[in-house]
């Protein structure tokens, strides 16, 4: 007997099946219409599905990830939360802070690698031994560090990532225990790292140990902060019992120095900012660099996901209203009620499975068109499909299916009023009312993510757009980082600067040249409490951008001068210590002061003061997008302070494709093994800047017309069908001497009657979702009414037009036609 139900409960389901696979192959456009719907919707999900899982969910590739912290000292008082750490910092955790099982400091150095006939510029990272304990990461070849590797007397070591072994070893285990040459120094390889690590980012190519003289280990060299630092969380011990732990370290350390007198310059500095330590996990730090952009698009795929079910639902209600002939015409032929769900709801499950593969493979497609743009993964191991994923884009077609089985229910139950006749049903008011709302329901979402989408995309146009302080066009840049075991003096630094700058400006096209230690709208700025020598001074100790440039920087970025003079030949190493300000630190440490001939000075690592005289009062620039407030900046001259990590920019009327080669030759003539690495316009440093706010605005901006698209279609497929059931009565109007245009004004007043509490309840909407959006926006108000017109003006005249078609065939019907349909 339970064979033969479940024989015949399995007949029922398969007849259903075929019978709607004959169905929707009938009816291919309407079908496809469908599916390319859902699988709009679902793909996007599934892409943003994807792009949280690596980013934000998947663990990181290490053991026991979620015990690895981020430690940070701070001077909460100075408004300075992040700051890095010294090596007697370190040091002070790993013998006093027990909640830690082990840690590591280490910091960001790039090299000149020579191992073909041209040098090129890698990052690398100096570090402890313990850093890959920490982690819990062997070597996929050979050996990482041992504590004989920091011996100073010991040979130079390097382990190479996987992707350096490949391209410069073409992946031979040979190539442990052969020599390189980086930054002018042999290194020996000793270990080839694991192809999917990556620490601490995925373009890191070798690491090598960093030896600690004495003086480093000291309490002198408090405040000279410069490394990170991670430690591993010893099990059954929480953050926050480390932070408490960092905290008392911290203010052992400054009543030591208080007790000592020693370190007298940090200990102010460190006691006016209130420093403490203090650790964040290690993924947050990682990983959460997309988060928020990530999760403003969620919400967007989201809505366009309800977007899409509304559209889908209203033409199904559209399609089951125009197949109740034949529904009537099978119960009146014995078919049940359960009978016509089963139909029904198989012909939605196969919508929805259609849309689900399509909408996957949509989602493949996107990611790999987003993974050059560096959004769509953080680590080589994170482009793998993951289970959080799988699992959601499987549960967008279920929920969907769900949601499209409530409409069969409720068609079933208020729409389908089958006459006795059979011959013709009437579109009941109920049934008119709810394709209504559905419609008015899409509106209001469209306009939200139009409203969004206007006030991302202005923010990203007014960051473009800004005022930067310097002009970048036909300007180009490059960087250049010496070795500390070539260049060992600054008189030999100071004369390579010389002689790289006179080559360069020997170019021909080229007008002026100048150098610095740091570019606009690169990663690089250094930042550093700086002390104003005035009684009228009452800020000091602020924080502000610490930069080195030379005598023809300002005149090359077209920074203008506002008072006193650019550096010039009598700034030499011989003569008094001078520096430049700008306008931001005039006006907020001098304000009715005349700044010229006032001192400034910073703390020196031996934390000493360092005193300069101001000479001259530039323009401030920005050097980052965004609408936060800049550091107040100051200059030393190049060659009062020769540094060997510095950026060159060039002014010239030659594209960088003509220069390219002669810049790189110009470098090996002052020195064949030097390395130049990001030679580019100065404009494509300010766009690169905006990629991160770039790319999910317009992601964003796309889902929205894709909204606007579906409540197009939405529009058009209501009318169309309530146009298409009152074609008699339009008849009849027609025939009593209505005129044309009067029945196209009528068409158009009942879709009026949708689309205006459509954008009423979006323009709600739309207000929530800006202050939702507000800390993402830039320069940009989060809501006013003229932002608000325009995406109304704009909605309402799409869906106005969408409309027109079916109003316009309404008013053309001819009237003895009309009255004789059934």
């Amino acid at each position: 007997m339970a064979n033969s139900l479940t024989s015949t409960w399995r007949n029922v389901w398969t007849d259903a099946l075929w019978q709607s696979v004959r169905l929707l192959s009938k009816h291919r456009r309407f079908s496809i219409l469908l599916i390319t719907t859902l699988s709009v919707a679902i793909g996007a999900n599934s892409t943003v599905f994807a792009l949280i899982e690596r980013q934000l969910l998947r663990p990181l590739p290490y053991p026991n990830s979620e015990e690895l912290m981020w430690i940070y000292n701070a001077y909460p008082k100075l408004g300075v939360s992040d700051s890095a750490n010294t090596v007697p910092d370190y040091l002070d955790r790993r013998n006093a802070v027990n909640a830690l099982v082990d840690s590591a400091l280490f910091f960001d150095y790039s090299y000149d690698l020579n191992v073909s006939t041209n040098p090129r510029r890698v990052p690398g990272v100096g570090t402890t031994a313990s850093l890959f304990t920490t982690l819990g990461v062997n070597a996929a070849l050979g050996r990482t560090f041992t504590q004989q590797d920091f011996e100073l007397d010991q040979t130079q070591v390097v382990l190479l990532s996987h992707a350096l072994w490949q391209s410069e070893f073409a992946g031979d285990p040979t190539a442990l225990g052969r020599e390189v040459r980086l930054s002018g120094k042999n290194y020996r390889v000793i270990g080839v790292m694991p192809e999917e690590f990556a620490f601490p980012r995925p373009e890191t190519a070798l690491w090598v140990p960093a030896v600690w003289t004495q003086r480093q280990r000291s309490d002198a060299m408090r405040g000279f902060e410069f490394a990170q630092s991670i430690g591993r969380l010893r099990p059954g011990m929480s953050l926050e019992q480390l932070n408490a732990q960092l905290h008392a370290v911290a203010q052992n350390s400054l009543q030591r120095f208080v007790a000592s007198g020693e370190n007298s310059q940090f200990l102010q500095r460190a006691t006016d900012g209130g420093f403490t330590t203090h650790a964040h996990a290690l993924k947050d730090q990682l990983q959460a660099k997309n988060g928020a952009a990530l999760l403003m698009l969620q919400a967007a795929v989201f809505l366009l996901l309800l977007i899409g079910c509304a559209n889908v639902s209203t033409l199904l209600l559209i399609r089951f209203a125009a197949r109740r002939h034949e529904l009537n015409t099978r119960l009146a032929l014995g078919a049940s009620r359960a009978d016509l769900f089963r139909s029904l709801f198989v012909e939605c499950a196969l919508l929805c499975m259609a849309g689900g593969v399509l909408g996957a493979v949509l989602s493949g497609l996107i990611l790999t068109l987003l993974e050059p743009l560096g959004f769509a993964a953080t680590a080589p191991a994170s482009s793998t499909i993951g289970v959080v994923t799988f699992v959601l884009a499987l549960a967008v077609p279920l929920f969907c299916m769900g949601l499209f089985a409530l409409v069969v229910l409720y068609f079933l139950r208020n729409e389908a009023r089958f006459n006795v006749s059979g011959t013709r049903a009437v579109l009941g008011q109920t049934g008119a009312r709810v394709r209504a709302g559905a419609v008015s329901f899409q509106i209001a979402l469209a306009l939200g993510l139009v409203v969004g989408a206007t006030l991302l995309l202005q923010s990203v146009e007014k960051m473009q757009n800004a005022e930067l302080g310097f002009n970048p066009e036909q300007l180009i840049s490059f960087n250049v980082n010496l070795s500390r075991d070539r260049f060992t003096t600054p008189d030999a630094t100071r004369e390579f600067n010389q002689r790289l700058l006179a080559q360069l400006r020997a170019i021909p096209g080229v007008q002026r040249v100048g150098a610095a230690a740091q570019l606009p709208f690169s990663d690089d700025y250094g930042s550093a409490p700086y002390f104003v020598d005035t009684a009228s001074a009452d800020d000091n100790g602020v924080v502000g951008a610490l930069q080195i440039a030379d005598s023809d920087y300002f005149q090359t970025m077209e920074i203008p001068l506002l008072r006193g003079r650019h550096f010039d030949a009598r700034d030499d190493a011989n003569s008094a210590a001078v520096v430049i300000i700008d306008k931001t630190l005039a006006e907020r440490s001098f304000q009715s002061i005349d700044p010229i001939g006032q001192r400034i000075g910073t703390a020196t690592v031996n934390n000493d003061i360092d005193w300069r005289t101001v000479v001259g009062v530039v323009g401030a620039i920005r050097t980052r997008h965004g609408n936060s407030s800049e550091l107040p900046s100051f200059f030393t001259p190049l060659t009062q302070q020769p540094a060997r990590i510095f950026r060159v920019v060039l002014r010239s009327s030659r594209a960088l494709s003509e220069l390219s080669s002669e810049i790189r030759q110009a470098v090996a003539r002052v020195d064949p093994e030097q390395a130049i690495w990001q030679l580019m316009p100065v404009r494509e440093r300010v766009e690169n800047a905006l990629d991160g706010r770039r790319i999910p605005s317009n992601l964003w901006g796309i889902f929205a017309l894709l909204a606007l698209l579906l409540c197009a279609l939405g529009s058009y497929s209501v009318l169309a069908d309530v146009v298409s059931r009152r074609r008699r009565e339009i008849g009849l109007r027609i025939a009593l001497g209505a005129s044309r245009s009067s029945i196209l004004a009528w068409s158009i007043q009942n879709a009026a009657w949708w689309i205006l509490p459509g954008l009423l309840l979006g323009g709600v909407f739309a207000f929530a979702l800006s202050q939702l959006l507000s800390h993402w926006l830039m320069d940009v108000e989060p809501l006013t009414p003229l932002v608000l017109l325009g995406p109304t003006t704009f909605i309402s005249a799409v869906c106005l037009l969408a409309c027109t078609i079916p109003a316009r065939r309404a008013a053309q019907f001819n009237p003895t036609e009309a009255l004789q349909s059934q």
